[in-house]
């Protein structure tokens, strides 16, 4: 389980708690500005609260090296920016790095399943904003998390790709 408790996060977080179950879908809704992507980016490890805990299998997620935390947590930011222009292939490979392999059934399998085989050859900046969000999530998939936190995960992608 994945449990937040009594997150306090100066002016965006206070006294949040959450318990995420494997197997299940969460979703996490409120207006703009409700701290949202805050009590994601504490969950992903990405963010430290002032107060509170986050548990990872009843572990202090604080005390998971970075590797272990990237190999367990999947995050999809919500806005995708991409530092180099590489191909999608090498950018869904790069969701292997915290396993330190190639992954290659793995990143093929992340391409199919989002529809990105004949685009895998591109240059991400080539792409629409649709089918960039979906490169960005095929990323996080051929990680293989046990966790994925997904930030508006759908707010691009055209509706035959949803």
């Amino acid at each position: 389980m994945l449990v937040a408790r009594d997150l306090a996060l100066a002016g965006r977080l206070d006294g949040v708690s959450a318990a995420l179950r494997p197997g299940e879908i969460t979703a996490i809704c409120g207006p703009n500005g409700a701290g949202k992507s805050t009590l994601l980016l504490c969950l992903a490890g990405l963010l430290t609260a002032d107060g509170g805990a986050i548990l990872l299998d009843d572990a202090p997620l604080a005390l998971l090296d970075a590797r272990r935390r990237a190999q367990a947590i999947g995050y999809l930011p919500q806005s995708g920016e991409v530092a180099w222009d590489v191909s999608v292939r090498n950018l869904v490979a790069l969701g292997r790095l915290p396993h330190g392999d190639r992954g290659e059934a793995q990143v093929e399998a992340a391409l199919a399943a989002l529809d990105l085989d004949l685009l895998s050859t591109r240059p991400i900046s080539t792409l629409s904003g649709g089918e960039k969000a979906r490169a960005l999530l095929a990323r996080v998939l051929a990680g293989e998390p046990r966790w994925i936190l997904a930030d508006e995960p759908l707010a691009a992608i055209d509706l035959g790709h949803q």
